[in-house]
């Protein structure tokens, strides 16, 4: 996962050069990232990395070693640890073994300990688990009764070792809170207690008091000094500090009537909150519900997170996971018998709300293990000591032939041993042993057993190992790796391994920060230029936003006085007015230009969303990437590098969850039902009966897509996404496909396909092998054989700045806005660089080798498909060139059968004929709507007769002078009512189609009414 990648990464930094990167300017380009990682567990394993190192000479294979092997090992540590906290609470060897027992064969501290899993869980636990015996330790230690006060010093002691230990945990997991708020707890609950039981509970309060605080003070200084207090310890310690200083000035104040004490107590309480919830309610949100550590904005893509009652009984075992319930439970009815225990007391709450508080997550999960363990070991020797097994096991021994069978069926004994092996056993072996089987292995697993078992019995604890053969990514960014300063924009995952394998820093970290802008790049238009737009406007963000000195730079790119004030009011203020409506405003209803949003979207997505539409439109991308050419300049930024992975394209139903996370990310709203997202994905035919998503236009035309497919179908000559998909996933010569088609600024650097050199290979043959998609399709046109492009691969392409090639710029005579498609087209027949004339008919595009490059014009084009070409000319040799008009007429008929044919007069009917691109109108009767002097280009046609529509549609012009808009009355439901003067109703048709098929109507007599 993710987090092994980022521990890998910074254990490998400091094998390497020596250095533990606190601030990392590698992740979260280019404002840098505060490391989140284990520091303390990095240097432990430091000094094994290092000696490894000596031998191996590859800091990331030593340290990839090294932490590969900390999970079992820090885990065996876990299970020791766990017979001595289990023997210390329980009381009994037998408990501690049980204890070591569970967590050893608990599923889920398997699955976050096993070999490769470099998190660093297991050592946490073990932490836990030196913490919670030390702590219980010196509770026991207190003693309440006359003339042990001297212990307490030595159970003070015992508290700071526990307190040390926590410190250690502390800032080693950015989630500690999960184990501080439960000592909190029990702290605020011992103290009340022993203050009605009439005992000081200043001793306790001094305890506990010493533990947590111990632990809060070094979490607070080491945060605050790598600057991470805000986003990971201001609430914690704060509220440690101050349930620490309540208690202590609660137990001071036990010779006071606690009718009195505590009422004033809660009352200081809720008022010190009450003031943080107005005065500072960002920091109170941090008291009660924990720092963000993670990004606001890739939180809100993850919901609320909370394990299921089905994934923890498969955590923890379907029966074993209620086995602490039930020993609280028991514990709570003997409360008032026991209250006088600090031990019981602990024991009771203590297992309880760790329950509650570690149950978000796999990793909050494992380490809550040792309550569990806890509870089984407790339930299990109730039951041993309630259930004479020793005597039951001597009596079948000792008992005659049919007898043995009476003994053996005794109630008590017999359904507890039934019990234990069909309930607890049985399940609890079967999810231990899928704890042990990594996703890559699941399915030969699963095979093995499918002779015996009518169902996949693995799988359900899933984890990747980032193996060499199935870890694409590692590869890729290898291949790319050289000396040239970089930076990776793609999925968050991939953060880490962007700076460990590659050499690039990485727009995104493992916390998610930067996802918001990764996603906006990626989901972003690059036809024409939005998508580039989105990288400009966090150049801008990172300069600070618009100084004096990044106007100038707009201003020299090109862009005008006007849109720069546009530009610098909409990042300072979303709720600034453009024509009366305010840019969210805007942003949130205008669904057809920016998509289908959700009703809290983020300022930062209203500011990107609107920004790279507003320069899109303005602005040719030539002109966008020279503005951000000129800050990343000055800024000193580095080259950006696009990665998109299979895994990130949304062409499965059920597996598009990483797109839909980036549409999230970008504020866009996703639907529950069938996980589409409006502006891109759509659930029709293919994808019901098939599983296969459609897309949109605006799909095709998102970075994403144009850097992984590159064309669309219509490009490529198929009706849908499906077809494509199944000529693309065994494809013969006849299909190819081309990354990066239609990238004006970027150039494929990493491109692999698997190619296997049978004509008739399907995906389940051997020999497919992978190689370069140049290399594959140059040995298929020579040997034949068949490349699968979709095999989820990943394809990276590499930014071109406009000074790597030729600014080309012409004007096309008559073209209004948008009225004509410019494209630059290579001389292998690759989509380059596409541009729209501005208002005055002018153009601007990035040519890389002009010599080897030839312009298209199209007229009629709304996107990057579509339209017709009026002419061509080489990129070197640019002239102006007119838009020719063409003569248009249009008619209307019927399509009737037998001799009585409908009269239409012309002069009766309206003809509104509007420009699809520019809204210019043309209205004649039909009757004049005859030669008319048309520019090229499509047009959307309406003819009215009065106010009834009979006729709506939309064509491009082509080099037929006349088109017949031909009126087909198969293609809608009729209804023909007969009325005359005497109200007769019948009424016989024959209606008959051009196929001389008869059709079939239905007749109600009552109405006179036909309806076909």
């Amino acid at each position: 996962g993710s987090v092994s990648t980022n521990n890998l990464y910074i254990l490998s930094e400091l094998v390497g050069s020596g250095a533990f990167v606190l601030v990392d300017g590698s992740l979260y380009y280019p404002f840098g990232s505060v490391s989140t990682a284990p520091f303390l567990f990095a240097l432990l394993m430091y000094p094994f990395a290092a000696l490894l190192n000596v031998f191996v000479s590859d800091a990331t294979l030593a340290s990839s070693v090294v932490l590969a092997f900390s999970g079992p090992v820090f885990a065996v540590a876990a299970v020791i640890a766990s017979y001595f906290l289990g023997k210390q609470i329980l009381k009994s060897k037998l408990a501690g073994y049980l204890t070591a027992l569970f967590v050893a064969l608990c599923p889920v501290f398997v699955k976050e300990s096993v070999f490769s899993n470099g998190t660093g869980t297991s050592f946490i636990m073990f932490l836990l688990v030196l913490c919670v015996f030390f702590l219980f330790k010196a509770i026991e230690t207190v003693g309440y009764k006359e003339g042990e006060e001297a212990t307490h010093k030595r159970a003070y002691g015992f508290a700071a070792i526990a307190g040390v230990i926590l410190a250690i945990t502390a800032i080693t997991w950015v989630d500690y809170r999960a184990i501080l708020v439960p000592f909190l707890v029990v702290m605020i609950i011992q103290v009340l207690v022993d203050r009605f039981k009439g005992k000081d509970p200043m001793p306790m309060a001094l305890v506990y008091s010493i533990t947590v605080l111990i632990a809060a003070v070094a979490a607070g200084v080491y945060y605050g000094v790598i600057g991470l207090w805000d986003q990971v310890a201001s609430g914690s310690v704060f509220l440690a500090i101050f349930i620490s200083a309540l208690v202590a000035g609660f137990a001071a104040t036990a010779k006071k009537p606690w009718t009195l004490t505590l009422p004033i107590f809660i009352v200081v309480a809720v008022a010190v909150l009450v003031a943080l919830y107005f005065l500072m309610p960002e920091f109170f949100s941090c008291i009660v519900s924990g720092n963000p550590i993670y990004d606001e904005a890739y939180l809100a893509t993850l919901g609320e997170q909370k394990l299921t009652l089905s994934m923890l009984s498969t955590y923890y075992g379907a029966v074993t996971y209620w086995f602490v319930y039930l020993v609280v439970l028991g514990m709570l009815y003997k409360v008032r018998k026991n209250a006088g225990s600090a031990a019981y007391i602990f024991t009771m709450v203590w297992l309880f709300v760790l329950t509650l508080t570690c149950g978000h997550n796999a990793t909050e999960a494992a380490i809550a293990t040792p309550v569990f363990a806890l509870g089984f070991a407790a339930l299990v020797c109730w039951i041993l000591k309630h259930v004479d097994f020793k005597a039951y096991f001597s009596a079948i021994r000792t008992a005659p032939g049919k007898a043995k069978v009476r003994r053996i069926i005794r109630p008590a004994p017999f359904v507890s041993i039934i019990v234990a092996l069909l309930l607890v056993v049985g399940p609890n072996v079967t999810y231990v042993l899928d704890a042990s089987i990594s996703s890559n292995d699941v399915d030969d697993y699963n095979d093995s057993v499918s002779s015996i078992i009518d169902k996949e019995p693995f799988g359900a604890l899933s984890y990747y190992i980032k193996t060499d053969d199935s870890w694409t990514v590692r590869d890729a960014l290898k291949d790319i790796r050289s000396d040239k300063d970089g930076s990776l924009i793609s999925w968050m995952d991939y953060s880490a391994d962007a700076p460990l394998y590659g050499g690039l820093s990485s727009y995104t970290d493992t916390n998610g920060k930067g996802a918001v802008t990764a996603s906006n790049i990626l989901l972003g238009n690059a036809i024409n230029g939005a998508s580039s737009a989105a990288i400009l406007v966090n150049a801008i963000d990172y300069a600070g936003g618009m100084t004096d000195s990044v106007k100038a730079l707009l201003s020299a790119a090109g862009i005008s006085a006007d849109d720069i004030i546009v530009i610098d009011n909409v990042l300072k203020d979303v709720e600034y007015k453009i024509g009366g409506k305010t840019v969210k405003y805007m942003v949130t209803t205008d669904v057809e230009t920016y998509g289908k949003v959700t009703e809290d979207i983020s300022d930062e997505n209203v500011k990107y969303l609107f920004l790279t539409n507003f320069l899109a439109e303005n602005y040719s991308q030539y002109v966008i990437n020279e503005a951000y050419d000129l800050i990343a300049a000055e800024e000193g930024l580095s080259t950006p590098y696009i990665m998109v992975t299979g895994d990130m394209m949304p062409f499965y139903y059920g597996y598009a969850g990483v797109f839909n996370e980036m549409a999230v990310l970008n504020g866009y709203n996703v639907d529950s039902t069938n996980y589409t997202v409006s502006k891109f994905t759509q659930f029709g035919y293919y994808a019901y009966y098939y599983g296969i998503y459609g897309f949109t236009d605006a799909m095709y035309d998102t970075l994403l897509y144009r850097t992984y497919i590159g064309m669309a179908p219509a490009e490529a000559g198929f009706s849908s996404i499906y077809d494509y998909m199944i000529a693309l996933s065994n494809a013969d010569a006849s299909v190819v496909m081309h990354p990066g088609y239609g990238h004006g600024n970027y150039s494929v650097v990493y491109w692999q396909v698997m190619y296997n050199a049978d004509d008739n290979a399907t995906s389940d043959s051997d020999g497919w092998v992978q190689m370069d998609g140049n290399k594959a399709i140059a040995k298929q046109m020579t040997e034949g054989g068949r490349i699968n492009y979709l095999s989820g691969l990943p394809v990276i392409v590499a930014y071109d700045a406009n000074d790597t090639g030729n600014v080309v710029s012409g004007k096309v005579n008559y073209a209004d806005k948008g009225e004509v498609r410019v494209s630059a087209i290579d001389e292998y027949g690759n989509l380059g660089a596409t541009t729209f004339t501005d208002v005055g008919g002018n153009y601007t595009l990035y040519v890389k080798e002009p010599a080897k490059t030839t312009l298209v014009f199209y007229a009629g084009s709304e996107g990057i498909t579509g339209g017709v070409i009026f002419g061509t000319m080489p990129a070197n040799a640019v002239a102006t060139i007119d838009l020719p008009d063409i003569d248009v007429s249009i008619d209307l008929s019927y399509q009737v059968t037998g001799s009585n044919n409908v009269d239409i007069k012309g002069e009766e009917y309206d003809v509104i004929i509007t420009n699809a691109l520019t809204d210019e109108k043309v209205e004649k009767t039909l009757k004049d709507a005859k030669n008319l002097d048309l520019a090229h280009g499509t047009y959307d046609v309406e003819i009215k007769k009065g106010d009834t529509k009979v006729y709506s549609g939309s064509f491009t012009t082509s080099l037929q002078a006349t088109l017949d808009v031909i009126f087909y009355i198969d293609t809608f439901e009729y209804t023909i009512t007969l009325r005359d003067e005497f109200k007769k109703t019948d009424l016989d048709v024959d209606e008959i189609t051009v196929t001389g098929d008869a059709f079939t109507g239905t007749f109600d007599k009552k109405d006179g009414k036909y309806v076909i």
